[in-house]
């Protein structure tokens, strides 16, 4: 019923025919990309992680593939004791070729270990991974739902976090942020909560 009712209004009609549309929210300061993130056309792409990068993970396994396994994974091993809540940054090394400069990779939080706790961390990984790109003197990000996808985080809160913090850091910010969502279904449950 939600996906009939969307499809009638002019601004969700392409979202079910195609996976590579930009949407501009009126009451965002952000665009919302729905495709993969190693093709936003960025010059910096965030990749949340946890404990340490298995490849289970569709993105992390899409960051590694598309960038080159065994240059990436090197380089982040050299970095993997940053704290939760901070961001470091890789070369992008294959992703040059598509125009991408930078991958931040952000430690993640768990949910389920200190709610309060996690919540704080989660803002602090968005806004430490958007202050990176300002400090590298990015134009433009990409940056998924870190939450919900990496670490079990509730998609409502997660979604209000991004866009708080995502918000927040345009207003102050000449950089393009976009917020990218791969999945028909997040998009459509990011839409419904806006």
């Amino acid at each position: 019923v939600v996906i009939q009712i969307l499809q009638r209004m002019p601004f969700f009609v392409n979202l079910f025919k195609t996976r590579n549309l930009t949407y501009y929210i009126k009451s965002m300061a952000f665009k919302i990309l729905r495709k993969k993130i190693t093709r936003s056309g960025t010059e910096a792409i965030v990749n949340g992680v946890l404990d340490f990068p298995l490849f289970k993970m569709e993105v992390d396994y899409e960051f590694f593939k598309k960038a080159g396994r065994k240059k990436l994974f090197s380089a982040f091993k050299k970095l993997h004791s940053f704290k939760c809540g901070k961001a470091v940054c890789t070369s992008s090394y294959k992703l040059k070729e598509k125009g991408i400069k930078y991958i931040f990779h952000t430690r993640l939080p768990y949910y389920f270990e200190n709610e309060k706790e996690a919540v704080s961390l989660l803002k602090k990984c968005y806004r430490s991974s958007l202050n990176l790109a300002k400090e590298k003197g990015c134009k433009s990000v990409a940056i998924p739902l870190l939450g919900s996808k990496f670490s079990d985080f509730p998609e409502e809160i997660d979604i209000q976090i991004a866009k708080d913090e995502i918000s927040r850091f345009v207003s102050k910010n000449e950089i393009d942020v976009n917020l990218v969502i791969s999945q028909k279904n997040d998009f459509v449950n990011f839409c419904e909560t806006v």
